[in-house]
């Protein structure tokens, strides 16, 4: 395939393409697959997402300091890792991402038990957003990483392996 991953962002720049609009893109791709059909690409590293120029006659990517939208496609490789969702899942899914983005404690306890019976919400919070609890529950997730955070999931990632482990088995 023609084009360059993801996350090569001079080879997008080189290109034309805007990596702002890529990442715009992808996480409609996501949510389209996650939201709307319930079937969803399992593996999306940088290695099985490629961007490349649209194969299009005429203008596209940069016109003075603008970028034009749609001068690109996204191709995801290595189709052999799907997974099908039930809309109950997606719905509940869809209420937890809600809860997260409001801060609302009550309501991410409760989304959490009906996306996969998880009782440590605040880990599975955490592990959703790379946040800590505490941007989460502050409705804090618009702002960069500290330093401070980044130390702290590092942290809570390397004590906390056993849970994730079986957070990601039952979800």
């Amino acid at each position: 395939v023609d084009g360059c991953k993801v996350n090569d962002l001079d080879r997008l720049i080189e290109c034309g393409i805007s990596p702002r609009l890529v990442a715009t893109e992808l996480n409609s791709i996501f949510a389209r697959q996650i939201y709307v059909h319930g079937f969803v690409h399992c593996d999306p590293h940088p290695g099985n997402v490629m961007v490349r120029p649209r194969a299009r006659k005429g203008l596209f990517g940069r016109l003075g300091d603008r970028w034009l939208s749609r001068a690109f496609e996204i191709v995801l490789l290595d189709n052999g890792l799907y997974r099908e969702y039930e809309d109950d899942f997606r719905i509940n899914y869809a209420r937890l991402w809600l809860a997260l983005f409001k801060g609302d404690e009550a309501e991410i306890r409760e989304s959490c038990l009906r996306v996969g019976n998880v009782g440590s919400y605040k880990l599975l919070s955490s592990m959703l957003t790379t946040r800590s609890w505490e941007s989460v529950s502050k409705t804090n997730m618009s702002s960069s990483l500290s330093d401070k955070e980044i130390a702290h999931l590092r942290f809570s990632a390397q004590q906390y392996a056993p849970e994730i482990t079986d957070i990601l088995a039952q979800v």
